[in-house]
């Protein structure tokens, strides 16, 4: 923290039965209980400096501007009218005497990441690899580079050998890989639709789970689609096997936008579709990306796809990282002769 910077606490209640988010400013922070991260009573100078409990400077330490801190106890301060239990998350939010937030760095992390399977065979060795707030990071890479590996670790649908992935500044082994992936946007290779649902029920499958009452699911579908150029009233009692595969992938797409979370990851989106069809999804990422400001991860084999829709581009090859940067960056100072060969083929 610098010091022209201020330093305030959110609480964001939620409520299984009522499903609604509420943030408010608290006032009282040295009382808020920090379940994980009692490191250590040591006073420690910004504690002195904001007079925060010393506990929560320490969690804030290895946290930035929009972390979350999760907490199992009733906080002191209860907005009024907001009904909640005894679990709740504080977002961190740092802000300059002006009121304008200070962002933090990286929105996604992993620091020295490896996974090894039983065999010995790495997929990912002592990668170092991170993604802004708000970038949308394009990864590619031929089969077997540790793409997919890198986004299932990302999720905790597998677990790292060794090294550590952090999501919003928080270290993911500490988050429960369920609630993580609630808040996770996520599409899969198929999109994975559930084919006995209607698509209405499909795009309100998180919302569901987070106990959004159903109006509230209702106006959020009804939101949702128009987005992705889909009419409502036209497709929300229809199935999934009644659609064509760019419609699917419309909808796959406004499933992963349900719950409105900040981190949005796609499995090779667009890979199956014609070449008509891809073009017309890219042009509609692209309107999303520029609307909704989410942080993204895209895998792809198409290095063309990849400078078309990425900020920044990751190149993997056998579990290694040969270059990060943006497109033009690829182009002018290509790092190895797999980074160049990649480029050449793009721009022939």
């Amino acid at each position: 923290m610098q010091n022209n910077e201020k330093l305030k606490v959110f609480a964001r209640m939620k409520s299984p039965i009522r499903g609604f988010r509420y943030y408010t400013e608290l006032e009282h922070i040295r009382k808020v209980p920090l379940h994980r991260f009692h490191r250590s009573n040591e006073s420690h100078p910004v504690a002195k400096k904001y007079d925060l409990d010393s506990a929560l400077v320490l969690a804030l330490g290895s946290l930035h501007s929009g972390s979350l801190l999760f907490c199992t106890h009733p906080l002191s301060v209860k907005p009024q009218g907001c009904a909640y239990t005894n679990s709740v998350d504080v977002r961190v939010v740092l802000t300059t005497t002006s009121g304008t937030p200070v962002t933090h760095n990286w929105e996604l992390e992993a620091r020295q990441l490896s996974k090894q399977f039983p065999d010995g065979t790495y997929a990912l060795q002592d990668i170092n690899w991170a993604v802004k707030q708000g970038e949308t990071m394009a990864l590619i890479g031929e089969s077997g580079s540790g793409k997919t590996t890198l986004l299932r670790l990302l999720n905790r649908l597998t677990e790292p050998s060794s090294g550590q992935i952090f999501i919003q500044g928080l270290p993911a082994r500490h988050q429960n890989p369920i609630t993580l992936r609630r808040q996770l946007g996520y599409i899969p290779q198929d999109g994975g639709l559930f084919p006995h649902w209607t698509i209405q029920r499909n795009v309100c499958l998180v919302p569901q789970l987070l106990g959004w009452p159903i109006d509230q699911q209702h106006e959020r579908f009804n939101d949702l689609l128009p987005l992705v150029n889909l009419d409502p009233s036209q497709i929300a009692d229809r199935y999934p096997i009644e659609l064509s595969g760019g419609q699917r992938q419309r909808v796959a797409v406004a499933r992963a936008l349900a719950a409105d979370p900040p981190i949005v990851l796609l499995d090779e989106p667009f890979s199956a579709l014609d070449p008509l069809t891809r073009h017309e999804l890219h042009e509609q990422f692209l309107v999303l990306k520029t609307t909704l400001h989410k942080t993204m991860v895209v895998i792809t084999h198409d290095m063309a796809e990849a400078f078309r829709l990425g900020d920044r581009i990751t190149v993997l090859k056998d579990g290694h990282i040969h270059q990060m940067g943006t497109p033009q960056e690829l182009i002018d100072s290509p790092a190895t002769p797999y980074v160049t060969s990649l480029v050449e083929h793009r721009l022939a």
